[in-house]
């Protein structure tokens, strides 16, 4: 049998050599596991140790995506472990229990402050007797409640 594992290997033979179809053997040496020109010996070590890899968990393209999708995997249930620690604890609030508060408060701030023009003019008239125009008071409550809606801020104007 010595003699056999130091010829040069055979697709056929070193697939009757480990009981596998020779399509299996040809896969191997496309992949280079295996390297033409070589004896039964070398092709059986390095078949050996490839076996051996994938037993350990550590070879082959279905290892790799088998770890790529339990890593996937495991990212995806901490982070649904993050937000429930987080809601558990009242630090991450659903928006769908704060958005009516937060309506309610934005309706009430822009009805205070359509308002205050004329609460301003009253308390400057009743104060030193001077009539102000409301326009003066109402244009800039526009333009801060038109940003406000806008998402942006005064500032970007005067960075333009």
């Amino acid at each position: 049998m010595n003699d056999y594992l130091d010829k040069k290997a055979t697709q056929l033979g070193f697939s009757k050599l480990v009981g596998v179809s020779q399509q299996a053997i040809s896969k191997h040496l496309d992949s280079g596991v295996l390297i033409k020109g070589q004896t039964f010996r070398e092709w059986l070590i390095f078949y050996c140790e490839r076996l051996r890899d994938e037993a350990a968990g550590r070879g082959g393209n279905d290892q790799v995506n088998l770890t790529r999708a339990r890593t996937r995997e495991a990212v995806a249930s901490a982070h649904l472990k993050e937000l429930d620690v987080k809601t558990k604890t009242g630090t991450l609030i659903p928006v769908d229990e704060i958005e009516p508060s937060l309506e309610a408060l934005v309706v009430a701030l822009r009805t205070e402050l359509l308002i205050l023009p004329d609460k301003l003019t009253m308390a400057v008239k009743t104060m030193y007797d001077v009539d102000i125009d409301p326009l003066l008071i109402e244009e800039p409550i526009h333009e801060a409640l038109q940003h406000f809606a806008d998402g942006t801020s005064a500032s970007d104007d005067c960075a333009s």
